[in-house]
């Protein structure tokens, strides 16, 4: 059974319900959605800092009891919070408390233990341990800009953070599809004078912009080769603004620089609360439009597409919605708008399922079924790059570069000697750069397709050989096995 404790009991430092509980098992009691079966979705943010934590009582008598909480796969000695209750009731009860959550550069989004030690004088009595997903969306400024007006024709500032201090040899631009737009010579330059970041800093830069949210860019040093990257060295995503007069965008290394890895900071915008619920797993759907005309909800497969028990709520300022479902094991859910199913580019209709210990999921609904502009899955495949033998000419020679389909199936395969240490891309039509496919790992990952894909193209593997390389639009993944 499970209770949802009113506001006013939540704000005591533990709250005391009388309810049942079976031996060993978490205690789901909660609030606002916080609250706590295992792998459940718990998020602090800057207005609530606050992680709350649940755990069950017996009739024995217990001296204090202590909560640690530490990353998933360590130990109490690494916990990254802690917090002692010294006076504690002794009927059969659960109890609720909170405790500070740190930053997100101390303890950033993760999975993490919960540890719930009570003590009979020096010795544990008993112990309760679950896991949470814990979402640390508290954000972090770095900096300030100058107590100074946009200039006019301008309606952003954009802020730049280099996690790793910038040389002031170098410089820092921003680059994309807004440059024309903005007096430039021509979009992604890779590193227009105009288009400098001022310093405010050696990690801190700004810029300010005529932008509309279509527009897309990205950041260098001043050209292609010196791109900035993410924490693992990856390539980011075509940054996108977010409507707002000021947006901060976090990077952790520069192309051609030694990569180092360093913890994530959060930045992250912050989920609406009606789409995190206890005992639920909530979903994160990018609808790729900023528009709030119509209401999305998550329906169970098989249900009226017309049911709306699961609403799901806009993420302020981005693309995406969260909505959240019931833990059960083999459902499937649909994202639905206006009665349509959410579907894939090339038209298959997407689905999320709780596996267990991933929450929140995340899926990409790009279009809903009849919408314009679905590709469907190509009738050809071909391979073009430096990673190839025939380089970046194109059309690229067939049939050495062309992809035979797997019958009854939407999957391409090709056998092919890749060189390491160079790119390449997949193109359903031989001799023309209208669409493209790609990715951004190595081996293999999710397939992206035509501005999704990374500037600097697939990253072939590291060493030099035969390949079979496996396409599959269905799934929407690339897998590429060293044969």
């Amino acid at each position: 059974m499970k209770k949802i404790l009113s506001l006013s009991l939540i704000l005591s430092v533990f709250i005391l319900a009388m309810i049942g509980c079976k031996k060993d098992s978490v205690t789901a009691t909660g609030f606002d959605g916080n609250a706590i079966d295992n792998y459940d979705l718990v998020q602090v943010t800057n207005a609530n800092p606050n992680m709350f934590v649940t755990f069950g009582l017996t009739g024995d008598k217990y001296d204090s009891v202590v909560v640690y909480v530490y990353p998933q796969g360590t130990s109490a000695a690494k916990a990254v919070t802690k917090k002692v209750i010294k006076s504690v009731s002794t009927v059969k009860t659960d109890v609720v408390t909170s405790i500070p959550f740190p930053s997100t550069a101390a303890a950033p989004t993760g999975i993490y233990t919960v540890d719930v030690n009570m003590y009979s004088g020096s010795s544990v009595k008993k112990q309760q341990v679950y896991q949470v997903n814990l979402q640390n969306n508290q954000t972090q400024e770095f900096c300030d800009l100058p107590t100074t007006d946009l200039p006019a024709g301008t309606n952003t500032w954009i802020k730049l953070y280099s996690t790793l201090p910038v040389p002031p040899t170098d410089d820092v631009y921003i680059t994309g599809s807004f440059e024309a737009d903005n007096g430039g010579g021509g979009n992604w330059t890779g590193g227009a004078s105009k288009f400098k970041m001022t310093r405010l800093s050696s990690t801190c830069f700004y810029i300010a912009l005529n932008l509309t949210t279509a527009h897309e860019f990205k950041f260098t040093n001043g050209s292609w080769p010196t791109e900035s990257l993410l924490n693992d060295g990856g390539t980011p995503e075509n940054a996108k603004w977010n409507g707002k007069p000021v947006q901060t965008f976090i990077r952790y290394n520069w192309k051609g620089k030694t990569i180092v890895n360093q913890p994530l900071i959060g930045n992250a915008q912050a989920l609406p609360n009606n789409g995190i619920k206890f005992g639920a797993m909530s979903v994160v759907a990018d609808v790729y439009t900023l528009l709030d005309t119509a209401q999305y909800f998550l329906v169970k497969k098989g249900a009226s597409l017309t049911d709306k028990t699961y609403p799901m709520y806009r993420i302020s300022g981005t693309t995406k919605v969260v909505g959240a479902v019931p833990k059960e094991a083999g459902a499937q859910y649909y994202i639905v708008r206006g009665g349509k199913v959410g579907v894939s580019l090339y038209g298959f209709d997407k689905t999320v399922a709780w596996d267990g210990k991933t929450n929140p999921v995340s899926v990409k609904t790009p279009f809903f079924k009849g919408d314009a502009g679905i590709q469907g899955v190509p009738a050809n495949l071909f391979i073009v790059g430096d990673a190839t033998p025939g380089s970046w000419d194109n059309p690229v020679p067939v049939p050495s570069q062309q992809f035979t389909k797997v019958p009854n199936t939407n999957t391409f395969e090709l056998t092919l000697t890749l060189n390491a240490g160079a790119s390449y891309l997949f193109l359903p039509v031989n001799g023309d750069w209208g669409h493209k496919f790609g990715g951004k790992e190595k081996t293999g990952g999710p397939l992206l397709a035509d501005n999704e894909v990374p500037g600097s193209n697939t990253p072939s593997p590291d060493v030099k050989g035969l390949y079979k390389i496996t396409v599959d639009f269905e799934k929407e993944v690339y897998t590429v096995t060293k044969l």
